[in-house]
């Protein structure tokens, strides 16, 4: 059974405790017990944390390093307070700490902190409160696992004449114990979900654990409050493939080491059940679109549960940390009713965007896209603006044969829409062929190339700058090439001279965007033939 603060306080560690703060708030439960000391308030960095992050901690703390502060204790406990903690145990009270302060008291009542102070008796209090309340976490109010929950869970899945099949029998123990069971695949998608209750949905429980990054913490057990459902997720390996698993305390009836427990005996009985999970449809049908396997897309579409008209965008994204790019996704998806469908491998992130409603739009992707973009190390393509099933295997071909060379052609973009991959996919095609066409476009910055003088190469660099990196814009020209305002207008005057034509003029541009960009990609292969 749960742990509350009040069954803390009967342990023989808070004989002499008193409650300074909060004292009808004791009936909160109680999950997990650290230490915390800090040199200064500056120490404590909880930017980037969110709401309930320390929900259910009881953290001790000698507030050593700002013992004689009491603005700093009360700046540390608002910090606290802004993630949650539910618990504040001072130790040595009367000789590290000589008084709690009147303003410390009143921070925390207004804040909604228990505050316990516990007078100084010698010897490492902070430690003996570690190992007591701890016992008490893991064995509960009794010293024993509640044998409600395990018992009654154990006469459900191991009932091979009552059920069918293994989900059958999952069910009933789930509805005999008000908990809830979702596997999941390594791409967080639901195979096999046995809900309960519906205070909550599997994709915003999905959307929480990658907020928490659980995919780094698959080999221990990580509590995740989701709109109120306590929910407890870990792994399970079945048939020898990893899949993560969510046990979820529809009532907050339980302790971790319980469903720590219970998630040990699922995992048993699965085995037992020689059961196999469905396969995730959902990522079986990205991978295929991004293969460019039309007929095995079509195939997945209906068990994937995929409308093929509200495909509206497909991307792939690469960074060091993929599980960003996702958590953004995630974020944006909820907030304007998109649904994303992916899958991760390696550093790389790809899928798709469906309408979720019927003001999704491509320009609501685009900002989506910008978003992303702005997160450090990302680089996203995307075609947005999908005909269905063909026109997404299209828009993935467009991508995987053009992003590597979209790179060379625009260095300093980290997101490359479908007219940048367009751009490059013509580029390529030309350079490939060769002949009279590339000939052409190259002889454009013949003018360039005649000056043997470092002028020409100067000129040509700007002019490369102005319109493939800078957008045709003078100011942010001047800041890639980190040179004066003034310079940038007097060598794009020069460049006009030199070519004998206005080059922001409607029928110059597009051609001219072609040279530039095809010499770039000359320039790049050159550089691998003599390396």
């Amino acid at each position: 059974m749960k742990t509350t603060l009040s069954d803390c306080l009967s342990l023989p560690v808070f004989a002499d405790a008193k409650v300074l703060a909060g004292e009808d708030m004791t009936d909160r439960p109680i999950r997990y017990i650290s230490v915390l000391e800090a040199a200064g308030v500056d120490d404590i960095d909880m930017e980037g944390d969110n709401p309930g992050t320390l929900e259910g901690y009881m953290l001790v703390t000698g507030f050593y390093g700002i013992r004689d502060d009491e603005k700093a204790q009360c700046q540390l406990a608002e910090k606290l307070a802004e993630v949650g903690l539910s618990a504040l145990v001072l130790h040595g009270v009367g000789k590290i700490i000589k008084k709690v302060s009147d303003a410390l008291i009143n921070t925390c009542k207004e804040k909604g902190i228990t505050l316990i102070a516990v007078k100084s008796s010698g010897g490492s209090v902070a430690a003996e409160m570690i190992e007591q309340v701890s016992h008490k976490l893991f064995y509960g109010a009794g010293d024993k696992f509640d044998d409600n929950l395990l018992t009654s869970s154990i006469y459900h899945l191991l009932n091979f004449e009552k059920y069918p099949d293994f989900p059958t029998a999952v069910r009933a123990a789930a509805e005999a114990n008000a908990f809830q069971l979702v596997l999941l695949s390594s791409d967080l998608n639901p195979v096999l979900s046995i809900e309960t209750q519906w205070k909550t949905t599997v994709d915003r429980a999905v959307m929480k654990a990658r907020e928490k990054a659980v995919e780094k913490r698959r080999s221990i057990y990580t509590m995740i409050n989701v709109d109120g459902v306590v929910t407890y997720w870990g792994s399970a390996t079945i048939n020898g493939q990893e899949y993560y698993m969510f046990v979820a305390d529809n009532n907050d009836s339980y302790s971790i080491d319980e469903i720590i427990k219970l998630a040990d005996i699922i995992e048993l009985s699965i085995g037992m059940w020689k059961y196999t999970p469905a396969s995730d449809s959902r990522s079986e049908f990205v991978k295929a679109l991004r293969r460019g396997n039309v007929s095995t897309a079509y195939s997945r579409k209906e068990d994937a549960g995929i409308e093929e008209v509200k495909i509206i965008s497909v991307f792939v994204g690469k960074s060091q940390y993929p599980e960003e790019i996702l958590v953004a996704m995630d974020r944006y998806c909820a907030e304007n009713r998109f649904v994303n469908v992916q899958v991760i491998e390696r550093d790389e992130i790809f899928g798709i965007l469906m309408a979720g409603h019927e003001n999704c739009s491509v320009s609501m992707c685009a900002k989506l896209y910008d978003e992303i973009k702005s997160i450090g190390g990302v680089k996203i393509s995307h075609v947005t603006g999908i005909d269905g099933v063909e026109g997404a295997c299209d828009a993935f071909r467009l991508i995987n044969e053009n992003t590597k060379a979209a790179s060379t052609v625009f260095p300093f973009k980290r997101k490359f829409s479908k007219y940048d991959l367009s751009l490059v996919a013509g580029c390529n095609r030309i350079q490939s062929e060769g002949g009279f066409i590339k000939k052409m476009y190259l002889k454009l910055l013949d003018p360039f190339l005649a000056d043997k003088s470092q002028k020409g190469r100067m000129l040509l660099d700007t002019l490369e700058t102005f319109v493939l990196d800078a957008g045709m814009n003078g100011s942010k020209t001047s800041e890639i090439m980190e040179i004066h305002a003034n310079t940038v207008q007097y060598r794009l005057k020069k460049i006009n001279e030199m070519l004998g034509v206005e080059i922001t003029g409607n029928r110059v541009i597009p051609g001219l965007t072609v040279a530039l960009a095809l010499n770039r990609l000359e320039k790049r292969d050159d550089e691998r033939r003599t390396r």
